[in-house]
């Protein structure tokens, strides 16, 4: 997802919180479940907070006992961790938005939040589960967008500084060591990656073999980078987008990026619906893919170029490996 889209989805959320923080008390069930409705359906969102459910919590039982009030009367559910409250929120709005109130004096938003603050009002026990609960999760969401808008332009860097200062120098490191030369340009990219202060982990083993790269971030969002060579064959990219497919299943991840280093004589494009400047991003089954080209390729003068026949991978081509 590239960063205006981000911007727009972080602009919307910020929108939708303000104008819960606003509501009656009346109106506050009808709109957290029109609010939560939009967060599980835009598949970034969504991601971020499945990701949440997952969370093994030693407050579970407190926790259910917070949502049917049957918790002692006068005690609080309190968190050591922002993880734990978090996640402790996620599973409380959960339960607010698949109740069925006999009435909305009953909101179960309204039993919580009474246990959070001393004013008698349903409208101060609105305002206090909201402060509560609500709004450190919303907290949660945006910042995770802002990581992913990080990373994005962490990796746009990259490129620009590969291609416009060191393209010879890659070029060389690839050809002068074939065998190993996926791995020496991968290795420039991590290096790139930890001197911008970026942890991670390369080639960590799971069930379905080895992603090149994952990063270490805060909470449940990891990075995934999966690297190729194109050496003017297009089959290596297909596996490498079914091998990145396959590795956002086993880490539970909603997006990843493909990075592909073109060392040959063609120029290598992309055919998808959703592509700027950068990236070219490819949805399927609830996955964000993003493909990039650091094309290192030698360059010929104006009098030799010739026509331009380049290499094209569509978006059908990419979905039919998975």
């Amino acid at each position: 997802m590239d960063s205006k889209t981000i911007e727009l989805l972080y602009s919307r959320i910020y929108h939708r919180l303000e104008s819960l923080n606003n509501s009656s008390w009346q109106m506050y069930d009808s709109q957290l479940k029109q609010f939560w409705h939009f967060l599980m359906q835009n598949p970034v969102t969504s991601q971020i907070l499945t990701s949440l459910s997952q969370n093994k919590s030693n407050l579970d039982k407190e926790l259910r006992s917070l949502i049917d009030g049957s918790l002692t009367r006068g005690d609080l559910l309190t968190f050591n961790t922002e993880t734990d409250h978090v996640s402790a929120s996620y599973q409380i709005i959960q339960a607010c938005v698949n109740s069925k109130p006999s009435s909305i004096r009953n909101q179960i938003a309204i039993s919580i939040g009474q246990r959070y603050t001393t004013d008698t009002s349903f409208q101060s026990h609105i305002e206090a589960f909201h402060n509560t609960f609500l709004v450190p999760l919303s907290i949660y969401i945006l910042e995770s967008l802002d990581e992913q808008q990080y990373l994005s332009y962490l990796l746009k860097k990259y490129k620009h500084r590969s291609e416009w200062f060191l393209k010879d120098t890659l070029l060389t490191l690839w050809s002068n060591n074939r065998n190993k030369g996926e791995k020496l340009l991968a290795k420039d990219l991590y290096s790139f990656l930890y001197d911008q202060g970026l942890d991670f982990h390369i080639e960590p083993q799971s069930a379905n073999g080895e992603i090149d790269f994952i990063s270490e971030q805060i909470g449940d969002e990891r990075l995934l980078i999966e690297i190729k060579i194109f050496n003017d064959d297009k089959r290596n990219i297909l596996e490498g987008f079914n091998q990145l497919f396959t590795y956002l299943a086993t880490y539970n991840q909603g997006s990843g990026f493909l990075a592909v280093f073109n060392v040959g004589s063609q120029e290598l494009c992309f055919s998808t619906r959703q592509a700027n400047t950068f990236f070219h991003t490819v949805y399927v089954n609830n996955k964000y893919l993003h493909l990039f080209v650091i094309d290192l390729r030698e360059t010929p003068t104006a009098s030799k170029k010739g026509v331009l026949k380049p290499i094209v991978i569509s978006e059908s081509e990419l979905v039919q490996t998975v």
